[in-house]
């Protein structure tokens, strides 16, 4: 017998984590869980619209050439982003894709 379960969409996912356990962000950054964004300044990333560990890589390498990303707003980030989103658990765990995510609806 096989179990199959309903692809679900990032922000599902982050709002089923967030009843387990209580999602922060490390400081610069700020999570907004109504809206499901980390910010930093005037840099936002819509975590409730990830449906992949690709995504994710490409947010920490954006944000690592930023003249504004020092190294300890880039530790900040990924620590903000484990919190969260879980991404060893949710996104990458040994190596691949876990599971595909639903686009989120508009």
């Amino acid at each position: 017998m096989s179990i199959t379960t309903k692809p679900m969409t990032a922000g599902e996912l982050v709002q089923q984590d967030a009843r387990r356990r209580r999602p922060r962000a490390v400081k610069p950054w700020k999570w907004n869980a109504r809206d499901r964004t980390l910010g930093y300044g005037g840099y936002q990333l819509d975590l409730g619209a990830v449906q992949n560990s690709a995504q994710i890589l490409d947010w920490i390498m954006q944000v690592s050439d930023k003249p504004w990303a020092s190294p300890a707003v880039v530790v900040a980030l990924l620590e903000s982003l484990r919190s969260i989103l879980d991404p060893q658990a949710n996104f990458c765990s040994g190596g691949r894709e876990p599971h595909t995510l639903d686009p989120p609806a508009k």
